[in-house]
């Protein structure tokens, strides 16, 4: 049954995490979703559960239950947030371009190296430290 479909719908899209009020389900069901065939609210569904890590991720971004089912889910998903590069990362790049790379391609060399940088940055801050208290 149709209805079902949209109290799922609709449980999955308050799932994101957004700020919905029981009104925005009422337009999205009266003006969109009963104007719906069948595969074309499945497409819906579908669309959702592709963009739903995406709006979890940040739901002040959720668009309304109408503009999503009108147009938005037709928008392709968005690239995932890269990280910044850490200090580690450029000094892991430094030494592949200069092709000395081979000691860092493992993991466990890499943390073998995030200790000793996380422990040099950390030696120095305490020795500031004693600096300024003199």
């Amino acid at each position: 049954m149709t209805d079902e479909v949209f109290v799922r719908f609709r449980a999955r899209y308050l799932e994101t995490g957004a700020a919905l009020i029981d009104e925005d389900f009422s337009e999205a069901y009266e003006f969109c979703w009963k104007t719906l065939d069948w595969e074309q609210k499945a497409a819906r569904v579908k669309a959702l559960e592709e963009h739903f890590d995406e709006f979890r991720a940040d739901p002040r971004f959720v668009p309304k239950p109408v503009k999503f089912i009108e147009k938005e889910w037709k928008r392709p998903l968005k690239p995932a947030a890269q990280k910044p590069e850490t200090a580690i990362d450029r000094l892991l790049r430094k030494q592949a371009t200069q092709n000395r790379g081979g000691f860092y391609e493992t993991a466990r060399h890499r943390e073998v190296l995030e200790f000793f940088v996380r422990f040099h940055w950390s030696s120095i801050g305490r020795t500031r430290h004693l600096r300024t208290s003199d």
